[in-house]
């Protein structure tokens, strides 16, 4: 086995268990903190998302992200990056800060003063180990990555559910945030065996603001434009109706965050990598795309058909208003595999101003969408967000297309078996709902494993040729 064929698949191995590991732990201590807080307390935290999301992006994405695509880095670039993040998280921590009383009194709230004030440290826990978190991704070191996702889960989590069966509300939720991203920055700089030097090179930091700085407004954008619906909804519907929301998107996005996720770390740096010639990159980029929308439509599909049993045995009566929302928003993510995919080959190509300009083509459809769909209420929300995600596919496949020859049609081709069986198995499911009323855990995992055995004898009756590439890639016998 070739080394890169090592590498790959130990990326795979580690990067899928850290992303099941979290996703389903923080799913489980998401399910418990909704049965023990409401709509309100999670409505109240998600106004803070927008804020966050961009400070996020902003210390993580841009120079950090550049470390992982530059092949020459050396330990001045490193170091460079480090104190403009931590220096940069300063500033930022200090801006959300100064937006505590706006807000507090904008949304007649007095209880965001103190909770953004103390919201805000989560940027410097960040900066403080953005360039830790990059070194170990460019590595492929997915098993110390697995490590930290597990262990700020577990610790963050059960204090997160002790405080809210105390009692502290919402507080719960941003002391579990805070102890998540504490946890983190500790265990980064103790795994990844790497620390700053007392130097910052201009140099450095021209060289990588060429690649950085157009990945960073590109994921800016995208972050205003995914988050920015938290005001709009909070403002204008309340906070109950912007907790049903941010739930139902939360649901939506567990069955495609671990294909999406390993996809999103593990795409960029491999893409990147010197060993990767053109040929095989597209090449690999296609099975990626065909084995990850082999386990995605089946997924997106049987959870929008159950969306109603699901939200009333997991998450109970009182949040039945979120089933509608979870059926629309299953659809925004029903394509986003392939676009991860698409983005991360055109940055791995150098295209970064390219997937700028994409980006603000997409900010623009997306706000004007956005915009007219909150006339219709948290339903045209949604649905601006599937028309949204249309569009973005249709952008970066055809872009991608032009520079590998694999573009969204020669994808959407390769992935019709999984549509079909897909749609198939979905009107299965429903039927079977339908006639069993399902209102308990039991039912709902009988109907699960039927939906799951029939997508699995249609893959197989069809020989359907993704199927195929799942069992190589898994056994790793592939020439990709």
């Amino acid at each position: 086995m070739s080394m890169l064929k090592q590498q790959t698949k130990s990326a795979v191995l580690w990067s899928g268990m850290d992303l099941l590991v979290r996703q389903g732990l923080g799913f489980v201590i998401s399910v418990i903190l909704a049965r023990l807080l409401g709509p309100d307390d999670f409505g109240t935290i998600a106004l803070l998302s927008l804020f966050m999301g961009i400070a996020w992006v902003l210390v993580n994405v841009g120079f950090s992200s550049a470390l992982i695509q530059k092949q020459d880095i050396t330990h001045a670039d490193e170091s460079t990056v480090f104190w403009f993040n931590m220096v940069l998280g300063f500033f930022l921590a200090a801006a959300i800060a100064a937006l505590a009383p706006w807000l507090a009194r904008i949304y007649e709230k007095p209880v965001l003063f103190p909770l953004t004030m103390a919201m805000a440290l989560n940027v410097m826990f960040s900066a403080a180990c953005s360039v830790h978190s990059a070194l170990l991704a460019k590595r492929l070191d997915f098993r110390n990555l697995m490590y930290v996702g597990l262990l700020s889960t577990v610790v963050s989590g059960g204090i997160g559910v002790y405080l809210a069966w105390s009692g502290f509300g919402v507080w719960a939720l941003a002391i579990q945030s805070l102890t998540a991203n504490l946890v983190s920055m500790l265990l980064f700089w103790l795994l990844a065996s790497w620390m700053p030097a007392w130097t910052f090179s201009m140099e450095s930091f021209r060289r990588l603001a060429g690649f950085g700085g157009y990945l960073l407004a590109s994921r800016l954008l995208n972050m205003t434009f995914r988050k920015g619906y938290t005001l709009l909804l909070g403002k204008f519907f309340g906070l109950t109706e912007l907790g049903y929301y941010t739930r139902a998107e939360r649901i939506q996005a567990l069955p495609t965050a671990l294909v999406t996720g390993i996809a999103a770390k593990v795409a960029l740096p491999l893409f990147a990598s010197s060993h990767m010639e053109a040929e095989r990159r597209t090449a690999g980029a296609r099975m990626a795309i065909r084995v990850m929308m082999l386990i995605t439509v089946p997924l997106v599909f049987g959870l929008s058909a159950l969306a109603y049993p699901v939200t009333g045995v997991i998450l109970g009566e009182a949040w039945m208003p979120v089933a509608p929302i979870l059926q629309v928003l299953c659809l925004a993510g029903l394509l986003w595999p392939m676009d991860v995919i698409n983005a991360n080959l055109l940055k791995a190509l150098g295209h970064a101003r390219l997937f700028f300009r994409l980006e603000v083509a997409k900010l623009v459809a997306g706000v004007i969408l956005l915009v007219a769909g909150s006339f219709y209420g948290v339903m045209g929300i949604a649905w601006a967000f599937v028309l949204q995600s249309i569009i973005g596919f249709v952008l970066n496949g055809y872009y991608v297309g032009c520079y590998t020859g694999y573009g969204g049609m020669g994808q959407l081709r390769d992935c019709l078996p999984a549509f079909l069986l897909g749609g198939g198995m979905m009107i299965i499911v429903s039927w079977i709902n339908s006639a069993m009323k399902v209102d308990n855990v039991l039912d709902l995992v009988l109907v699960i494993g039927l939906g799951a055995l029939v997508y699995l004898v249609g893959n197989l009756v069809f020989a359907v040729s993704a199927f195929r590439d799942a069992l190589d890639l898994l056994n790793m016998r592939g020439s990709t």
